[in-house]
């Protein structure tokens, strides 16, 4: 093995800035779980509350995974951007060499596990602030199934509401989570990703040549499916936690 104390730097780095732009919505996330459940009453027992704050601390901590991950995607982007702004003769097409190709495809499938396990772990838990009776190991289909079976009011319409947002905004044709999945289940399952080279971005004069999904480079596709991500989290925060989501900076007091 051998030491790279630069390498452990770098990533802390990386770390630390993933944890700047991940902070405000996970400490939202977590001070409405707590107001929702302070608030709940009788509607929680000691069990099913602990089960909640389990579940919210996995989707947290996947939420964080998948920044650092998308921070590592726009660190190599932002290197080779440099370099070509730098370079004294810029050629009319940049692409990238072999080890830029294996790094960007590395933190590219290391974002997507991350993401698909976000996006699964965030439907369990709501699945259990909804009261919806759902196996831990359920899929997709059965999450759906259980979400529309939910009778106990107050829970059953915001249930219904977050299957219409996810049936909407997430899972519909071309939508960001039917992606997502998509691509997740593809590299797991049957095949690498084939990336094109037909991306229409310049800089300095030079086209970006560099691989593309959907003709966008891999941090810009990894940046649509986080800004998605963000999306969901605070639109569907009236119906987990029965709270709005306030774009503000945080403070403890938010939601008292």
């Amino acid at each position: 093995m051998v030491e790279c104390p630069e390498f452990v730097k770098g990533a802390r780095f990386v770390l630390g800035e993933a944890l700047r732009h991940s902070a405000p919505p996970i400490r939202k996330m977590r001070r409405m779980e707590e107001v929702c459940l302070n608030r709940s009453g009788s509607q929680f027992n000691a069990e099913a509350a602990g089960r909640i704050r389990q579940a919210g601390e996995a989707v947290r901590f996947k939420y964080l995974l998948t920044s650092f991950q998308l921070e590592e995607l726009w660190t190599l982007s932002t290197a080779c951007r440099w370099e070509l702004v730098t370079a004294i003769h810029r050629p009319t097409e940049d692409r990238w060499d072999a080890d830029e190709t294996i790094l960007g495809s590395h933190y590219l499938e290391s974002f997507l596990m991350q993401a698909r396990a976000f996006l699964d772990l965030f439907l369990r838990y709501g699945c259990l602030l909804l009261k919806a009776d759902a196996p831990i190991t359920a899929k997709l289909k059965q999450r759906r199934k259980a979400l529309n079976r939910v009778a106990e009011e107050p829970f059953g319409q915001r249930a219904l509401r977050l299957l219409g947002y996810l049936d909407q905004e997430v899972f519909a044709k071309d939508k960001w989570g039917a992606v997502l999945r998509d691509l997740r289940d593809r590299i797991a399952h049957r095949d690498m990703l084939h990336p094109s080279d037909d991306g229409t971005e310049e800089v300095a004069g030079s086209r970006l040549a560099w691989p593309t999904i959907q003709s966008m480079t891999f941090e810009r596709l990894g940046q649509g499916f986080e800004n998605g991500m963000f999306e969901m989290i605070r639109d569907t925060a009236p119906m987990l936690f029965n709270l709005e989501w306030k774009s503000v900076p945080y403070r403890h007091d938010l939601w008292d």
